[in-house]
């Protein structure tokens, strides 16, 4: 899988953030998650991941991508504030998207830690020409 980080190609891009949500464990929305606007680019990178995996023989779980940031894990919310998480002003944020990264996330003292196992930036058009 490491390979397939460092073959993969393409053009750096910019995500957006959009709307705060919840993600449900074990039937519970425990996870706040900040929702990334769906973009093209971000999308046929994400199905060209999940093409070459399932070739390398990976098992991958059937479910309706959702790009996002984790913010919080294990939380509990008054039901008023889950009801009107929708509606919660907050302001998008622009993000350039020029990195591919293999992360490995363990448990070390209790505390979910993620780590980079191997990853790749990738260059613009106008820094190859340079």
């Amino acid at each position: 899988i490491s390979t397939l980080v460092e073959t993969t190609r393409f053009f750096p891009f910019v995500i957006k953030t959009k709307q705060l949500g919840f993600f449900q464990t074990k039937g519970l929305k425990d996870i706040l998650v900040w929702n990334i606007e769906r973009n093209t680019d971000l999308t046929v990178l994400q199905r060209h991941l999940i093409q070459e995996c399932r070739a390398l023989g990976f098992v991958l779980e059937e479910r309706e991508y959702r790009p996002h940031f984790t913010l919080a894990r294990q939380v509990r919310f008054p039901e008023a504030f889950e009801l009107g998480i929708d509606r919660f002003p907050i302001t998008a944020l622009y993000m350039r998207c020029d990195r591919l990264s293999l992360m490995e996330s363990t448990r070390v003292n209790g505390t979910l830690t993620y780590r980079e196992i191997v990853g790749k930036t990738m260059a613009s058009p106008s820094d190859r020409t340079r």
